[in-house]
């Protein structure tokens, strides 16, 4: 996945946890970039929501 052009970046994570190789990602604290704690099929649900009500 590339994501280094895109201007915002959703990063759905269980914990602040630097992950499985114990090193932060700096993705996750870039510019645009937004964490999600929580279930992750009910973050998608909920985006999903808000993006088919948004007028863009």
């Amino acid at each position: 996945m590339v994501v280094a052009g895109s201007r915002t970046v959703v990063v759905s994570k269980c914990s602040l946890s630097p992950g499985f190789a114990g090193s932060p990602n700096p993705m996750f604290a870039g510019d645009g970039t937004m964490q999600s704690f929580s279930d992750r099929k009910d973050a998608v649900l909920d985006i999903v929501a808000a993006l088919s009500q948004a007028d863009i």
